[in-house]
């Protein structure tokens, strides 16, 4: 039976974070985790940082914006993530229904909107898109234009329900706004797997990314039903190995060994959100029970985290000054800064900015 130190060193190794990733690619980081959190961009490329080398935070954008390697757009638990192309036809398809249910279910309510107005806009979206990528502000003006009452939380919904049906996507960042674009005028998709295929596919890539790991933690990591997470396993069969642990049993792919570094030598600065804590069920075998609250920060907020080989011992925040940085770290006991040093020191490399631990 694997016990819990071993299991955290596992997933610790599956995750590209010790060793890190040398291929100096975010597209294919990106792909080996099978998505990337992104509502916080930033956070998305530093959730890279920590599990790469050879690239930096303007290489990130570039891959996404210039070679177009890599989507941002709403698939995983209705939330903005950053996908390899070629994925991002077919999982926001095999996730997105019953997430647009659940809009068209809400969207009377407080939002106000009705049917038809709902329709409406989307069209307009659509109309004013094929002149390119635009702001949410531009965007506003040009439906308000059109006499479409979009004020409020209203335009943000249509924009995410397009980006759910899977038609427009994020294009390149103005200053700190995101834009939105035609699907199709920003990339080729391709059609990759659909139906069971396409269950069974994000839960082998599931596990190659965060294994062990079980059904449960595919689901609450997608957004898919338990029920829909357990199928695919099954489906899995030979290429899906089970592991007793003293969580109860999980699962690795078939081939894979339990490794991982010694204890105590590898520290890592988690970015906000980082699928280490959000990519299971339970979080508790990463962050010692009395520290749950320390990261996460009220509502669905998960805060950057400082963790050593797999466990969580603090959290920490980067303050940027006009032509430095300095990272801010809140520990929950003793922690030897020396352990820090590296870390730090590369997180200025990734920034381009001089970085000191304050």
């Amino acid at each position: 039976m694997l016990d819990e130190d071993t299991v955290r060193r596992w997933r610790w190794a599956s995750q590209r974070l010790a060793p890190r990733d040398d291929s100096g690619d975010p597209a294919a980081l990106v792909r080996g985790l099978a998505a990337v959190q992104s509502q916080d961009p930033g956070a998305a490329g530093l959730a890279l940082r920590v599990r790469g080398s050879g690239f930096t935070a303007a290489d990130v954008e570039r891959a996404r914006v210039d070679a177009r390697a890599l989507v941002r757009t709403r698939a995983h638990r209705d939330t903005l993530h950053l996908l390899a192309t070629e994925d991002a036809g077919w999982m926001v398809r095999l996730l997105a229904p019953p997430l647009l249910a659940a809009r068209r279910r809400s969207r009377g309510g407080a939002l106000g909107l009705d049917d038809n107005t709902a329709e409406a806009g989307l069209r307009a979206l659509r109309e004013a898109l094929a002149d390119g990528p635009q702001t949410q502000a531009t965007l506003a003006e040009r439906l308000a234009a059109r006499g479409l009452d979009l004020g409020g939380s209203r335009l943000t919904h249509l924009v995410s329900t397009a980006a759910l049906e899977g038609w427009i996507c994020d294009g390149p960042d103005v200053g700190r706004q995101r834009t939105s674009v035609l699907l199709a005028d920003w990339v080729d998709v391709g059609e990759g797997p659909g139906g069971d295929a396409a269950t069974s596919e994000l839960a082998r890539r599931h596990l190659a990314g965060h294994g062990p790991a079980e059904p449960r933690d595919l689901a609450a990591w997608s957004g898919m039903p338990v029920r829909d997470a357990r199928a695919a396993y099954a489906r899995l069969g030979a290429a899906i190995t089970e592991v007793a642990t003293a969580f109860g049993p999980r699962w690795v792919l078939a081939g894979t060994h339990a490794i991982g570094p010694a204890r105590g030598s590898t520290v890592r600065l988690l970015a906000a959100f980082d699928t280490y804590l959000l990519g299971y069920r339970d979080r508790s075998e990463a962050v010692p029970a009395p520290h749950t609250r320390a990261v996460n920060a009220g509502g669905l907020r998960v805060l950057p985290a400082v963790a050593v080989d797999g466990v969580v011992v603090g959290t920490w925040q980067l303050k940027r000054r006009r032509a430095t940085a300095a990272v801010e770290v809140a520990p929950f006991a003793t922690l030897d800064r020396a352990l820090l040093g590296d870390e730090v020191d590369d997180l200025g490399r990734f920034l381009g900015t001089p970085t000191s631990l304050a």
